[in-house]
This record gives C-alpha cells, structure tokens and sequence, in this order.
C-alpha cells in the first residue's frame, strides 16, 4: 500500500497533524536555508550594489530586506516568499486537498517572488512613491495569512465534525 492511500485512510485532524509535521521538517532542512541562499547570494548582492550607488542604507537578515527613509515613520522593504506564514495554511489545505486553496496561495507567493524585489529597486532608484506598495503589501500579507489560515481551519473543523457525524 503506498504512503498516500495510507494518509487518506486517516481522520482528517490526523492527516492535517502529519501534514504540518512533514512540513515543518521539509521547511527547516530545504525551504528555509534555500531562502537565506537566495538573499544572501543573490539578492544581496544586487539590492546592496543599487543602494549603495544611490547612497541608502539597507538592513537584512537574508529573509527579509528593508531600509529607512528619513521622511518614513517605518522602515520599508519586503520579505522573501515562503516562509511561516505560507506554510502554515498550505500544508493544511495540502491535507485536505483543497486545490483551488494551494493554488490561490502558490501564485500570491510566487508574485512576492517577484514584484516586491523588482519595485524595492525602483523605490532606492529614487521612486519614493512605491512606499505607499510596501505598506499595502505589509497589509495584505497578513489579512491573506489570516484569512486563509482561517478557513483551513474552518474546513478541517468542518470535515472532522462531518465525519463524526457519518
């Protein structure tokens, strides 16, 4: 019997506990070092060779860059996709097998993968308008974390109390 008939088989706050389990482990051995990888050896690299031409300091933690303008209350800048708050919702709706769920949060991770690099670029190439992005970012990172991390929830609790019920 392979490992996946076997996962189906069971009750579905099981399937969820083993999926955030295998998750955890695949996140810190492969997901997270290849994130810091990424900022150190690339982004790095880039970000700090524009930033210092234009004379900005920045700040990072190979996870998460930001820097701060003298007219900004908060420092801006932005965080490597695929961290915690996408892993958590996903490898529950992993265990549930809500596709449309795994997909919607996929392609919102990989647009962080992209845009947020491209525009924190232009904001230190002097285009201090996108500030106002970053903010709403921040925003919409967490108000999307919450809510599906609500509804996974919300759907294991719902098929836990279907299958009591059976």
């Amino acid at each position: 019997m392979d490992f996946s008939k076997t996962l189906n088989s069971q009750p579905v706050l099981q399937r969820v506990l083993i999926s955030l389990f295998i998750t955890l482990i695949v996140y810190l051995t492969l997901i997270r070092p290849l994130r810091i990888n990424l900022g150190e050896n690339y982004l790095f690299p880039k970000i700090s060779k524009i930033a210092n031409n234009h004379n900005i300091l920045i700040e990072t933690n190979f996870r998460r860059f930001y820097t701060k303008f003298p007219d900004q209350s908060s420092p801006i800048g932005f965080g490597i996709p695929f961290g915690g708050y996408f892993w958590l919702p996903f490898s529950i709706f992993l265990a549930l097998k809500n596709r449309s769920a795994i997909y919607g949060l996929l392609i919102y991770q990989l647009f962080l993968l992209i845009i947020p690099p491209l525009l924190f670029v232009q904001l230190l190439k002097g285009q201090r308008w996108l500030a106002f992005f970053f903010d709403i970012n921040e925003m919409l990172f967490m108000v999307i974390f919450l809510i599906s991390t609500f509804f996974s929830l919300r759907e294991t609790h719902q098929k836990y109390i279907l299958k009591r019920e059976i």
